[in-house]
């Protein structure tokens, strides 16, 4: 079974919680630098100055471990050169991509660092590479200095002398394997700072798939076993799982996930006891568990396209605190960041909640989403975008699922006053309470099956229209 790349993990973060203390921090990092230098002047015959592309380490599985193994991160590779070679933000959607044109746009900026006349240009049009070459000036210098002392030292024996002149001379080896230039240009213009620089990105470009390969294939995972602490890894890689679960829509590999998820929930080695603490979330099994349950009712829902608009505005529909319509021409920063903050609360809310399917009507996002529960219950909740943030101000509406048809084809207004309509709320005071009360309720056998009805119906509908 092909394995393939689950999560990407900051290596300072997953130090810090998931160390054994065999070994210092600083120790570590050191280590993982000089195992992928390796990787990188293998394929490339350099190396890149003071960084050894090691911000970041990614998971593969197969499918059969919970873990997998441990390598050095590609997607931080093409990040980092993305940035050193100062690429306009907008087009960083590339680096996904990774094809034909990631590498025109990246070359276009190489053939731009070509043509850089000065420290000043440089500076400007390559702010991290001018970084590097006042780094590697202070280095250089410092060795060359180290080197004179030393031959005027008369305090250290022979032997001591021999060994800190190895030392040296390895420094000053290092930074020319960098392609590094003390000097921005030189007598021979193949030993400036330009010419180098330009080599080493055109190599990190034109062979950065054949980088790619060979990562794939070195694993850390000795390493990890020697200096990590086994559960903990697993905590802080399953957590990773969960996340990409919500962040991503395509189910397939929701469901390649939470099957990962399951491994660890069923591995009866996993100790339950070991927890660990992320950006302030405590996670341990039962944490893990529970969240568990969450995402697999998540990949079981169903999002439905219907053919008619859900609430439409209706003949005297008067918005709440004020007459006519709902827009506004201006708002106050202050007003703006409210709406944005209740609706991003609500958003949070619901799609977090139990519901079984999403029902979208005729003007998808610039009206309501219905969600329909287990329990017969379908709430109709505004769709909100942080781009317009009134779309926060929309009021809830509840109903039975044997009366949605019904009720989410009727004008606003005269919905408000409908006697089947079980629930009409804004999202102010305890609002999440008062919905929890309906959506968490049991429901009878026959709501139970109204939903279901609703749904398979909807559904049906939905593919037929797509024959």
């Amino acid at each position: 079974m092909e394995s393939w790349a689950t999560v990407n993990i900051d290596l300072n973060k997953f130090i810090d919680i998931c160390s054994n203390g065999r070994k210092s921090k600083e120790e570590l990092l050191e280590d993982f630098k000089i195992m992928n230098d390796k990787n990188i002047h293998e394929i490339f015959g350099y190396r890149k100055f003071n960084d050894g592309f090691t911000s970041k380490v990614t998971c593969y599985n197969d499918g059969k471990h919970v873990i997998g193994s441990v390598s050095p991160s590609y997607k931080e590779f093409l990040e980092k050169i993305f940035d050193l070679l100062n690429v306009n933000p907008d087009l960083k959607y590339l680096i996904g991509k990774d094809d034909d044109s990631l590498t025109e746009v990246l070359m276009a900026r190489i053939e731009m660092l070509r043509t850089v006349q000065n420290t000043a240009n440089l500076q400007c049009d390559f702010p991290m590479l001018y970084r590097d070459l006042q780094d590697g000036r202070k280095y250089i210098n410092a060795v060359e200095k180290g080197l004179e002392d030393l031959e005027k030292d008369n305090t250290k024996t022979k032997e001591e002398k021999a060994k800190e002149k190895q030392k040296l001379e390895k420094q000053k080896k290092y930074f020319y394997q960098c392609a590094m230039s003390g000097g921005f240009t030189a007598f021979n213009p193949k030993d400036g700072f330009i010419y180098k620089q330009v080599e080493l990105y055109t190599r990190f470009v034109r062979d950065r798939k054949k980088y790619k390969e060979l990562i794939e294939t070195k694993h850390y995972d000795a390493y990890l076993i020697k200096n990590f602490d086994e559960t903990k890894m697993a905590l802080y890689i399953v957590d990773g799982y969960l996340k990409a679960i919500n962040a991503i829509d395509n189910r397939d590999k929701q469901v390649k996930y939470y099957n990962l998820v399951e491994k660890f929930l069923n591995n009866s080695k996993v100790k339950k006891d070991v927890e660990i603490v992320i950006d302030g979330r405590t996670i341990n099994y039962e944490d893990i568990s529970k969240r568990a349950k969450i995402a697999h009712s998540k990949i079981n829902r169903v999002d439905i396209k219907l053919e008619w608009e859900l609430l439409p505005i209706g003949s005297g529909f008067v918005y709440k605190g004020g007459s006519g319509t709902s827009r506004r021409t201006s708002m106050s920063e202050e007003e703006k960041q409210r709406l944005i903050s209740i609706g991003k609360e609500q958003t949070e809310f619901f799609m977090n909640s139990k519901y079984s399917a999403k029902a979208i009507g005729l003007k998808k996002f610039a009206g309501y989403f219905a969600y329909i529960y287990p329990n017969g219950i379908v709430v109709l909740e505004k769709d909100f975008r942080e781009k317009y943030p009134t779309t926060a101000e929309g009021a809830i509406y509840i109903m039975k699922a044997q009366d949605f048809e019904l009720l989410s084809a009727i004008g606003k207004t005269d919905l408000i006053y409908h006697p089947l309509l079980l629930g009409h709320k804004y999202h102010s005071g305890d609002w999440k309470t008062k919905i929890e009360a309906f959506i968490n309720e049991e429901g009878t056998p026959e709501d139970q099956q109204a939903a279901q009805n609703l749904i398979q119906k909807m559904e049906d509908e939905q593919n037929k229209r797509s024959k």
